[in-house]
């Protein structure tokens, strides 16, 4: 028997297109697999800001309805005000009014099964009234409170007070946001038992990977080994200086003929060239950067939500060099080659810069781990499977 069509509400913090970052990224995979859901009318609803502005759709994708909803992230007086409740700053920012009433109407006037909220600030923009009267699904990328902690610790010391305190604001209402949710859907099984705690109907829900991304016949430099990062992430910048201060000089002991490529935004300011670091900045064609690396490490020790960067290695078919806290739920994947200490990181990675057999092995055995983890017909039948429940 044939399902009934059920209309869905899909609301992201930031528009889908262009793929910009992880997070865009993130979104664009959850789209494509909304799209590709059986008998469902979908409506698009991207939370469109100066710095995120409204672009057109691709071709290819053709929801039913598009609603952008423009909201200004400017400190008005009213928003001034608000901030003295207990809302975080953060989000009293997020809170523009014809934003809340363009939603608001548009949740009153279509007859809609799930609001699908993609992102925090999707969640927070419903008004409570839709949260109460519509089922809402909350896709979560990373816990809030986490990151402005995360920001707290490792920002310079003049910011550090402002962000602390938006934490500790958000620790108390991100638990009351996220619990009246429907269902909840986490990015990362690092945060699963927190939004379980929440929110006890929440499961994990991963991105989607292709087998087949090409490379466009470039073959890796022997002894290149690639990260690709925006160093206007904190953690990010961070991470890199101590690995270039502290590991790179003992792995160039090791292995001489190392070279270490970088991109992402930021990432020139990174060069050495005497010491073998290339920084090539932002680079439109990452399948070409990627095709010319022998693997790729990842030394961040800790951040939030899942590492969109580890989806993007598996796409091209590279293995990772990264510490297990950043890896969790994947510890059967052979391909992440995982790291307790600094120490483990060299010697994996020197490990690996001198066997090349076993470096394609890995790269062999990617397909199987998409096929297990990341497939994206398993990804639209179980989302198919959630919308379509009574």
């Amino acid at each position: 028997m044939d399902k009934a069509i059920i209309r869905v509400l899909y609301v992201s913090q930031k528009p889908v297109f262009p793929v910009v970052d992880g997070g865009t990224k993130a979104m664009s995979l959850f789209f494509e697999a909304l799209q590709a859901c059986q008998s469902i009318e979908l409506t698009y609803a991207p939370i469109v800001t100066p710095k995120h502005p409204n672009v057109a759709i691709p071709k290819h994708v053709n929801p039913k309805n598009v609603h952008p909803l423009f909201l200004s992230t400017k400190l008005t007086f009213s928003k001034i005000l608000g901030s003295i409740s207990q809302v975080p700053f953060n989000v009293i920012r997020h809170n523009d009014v014809l934003a809340q009433q363009a939603l608001e109407k548009l949740t009153t006037t279509d007859n809609y099964s799930w609001i699908i909220c993609d992102g925090f600030y999707a969640l927070t923009l419903l008004p409570e009234k839709v949260l109460h009267t519509h089922k809402v699904m909350y896709r979560s990328h990373n816990l809030e409170s986490n990151y402005w902690q995360i920001r707290a610790l490792q920002e310079p010391i003049r910011k550090r007070f402002f962000f602390s305190w938006i934490a500790r604001s958000m620790k108390k209402f991100e638990p009351q946001k996220v619990a009246l949710a429907e269902r909840v859907l986490s990015i990362s099984h690092e945060e699963l038992m927190t939004l379980k705690s929440w929110n006890k109907n929440t499961s994990v829900f991963l991105p989607s990977a292709s087998p087949d991304e090409g490379t466009d016949g470039v073959l890796p430099h022997a002894c290149s080994i690639g990260f690709v990062g925006d160093m206007g992430w904190f953690p990010n910048r961070k991470a890199m200086r101590y690995f270039i201060d502290n590991l790179w000089p003992i792995l160039r002991q090791k292995v001489p003929k190392v070279q270490l490529a970088l991109a992402g935004k930021g990432t020139e300011s990174f060069t050495q060239l005497d010491q073998g670091i290339q920084g090539f900045g932002f680079v439109n064609d990452l399948a070409k950067f990627y095709a010319a690396q022998r693997f790729l490490i990842n030394p961040i020790k800790s951040g939030t939500g899942f590492n969109m960067k580890l989806l993007e290695a598996i796409n091209f078919h590279k293995p990772v060099v990264t510490y297990g806290s950043r890896v969790l739920g994947f510890e059967d994947v052979s391909c992440f080659l995982t790291a307790e200490s600094d120490e483990d990181f060299i010697a994996r990675t020197e490990k690996l810069l001198n066997d090349p057999d076993l470096v394609q092995e890995l790269s062999a055995s990617i397909n199987s781990v998409i096929q297990r983890h990341f497939n994206f017909t398993d990804k639209v039948q179980e989302l198919e499977k959630m919308l379509h429940e009574s």
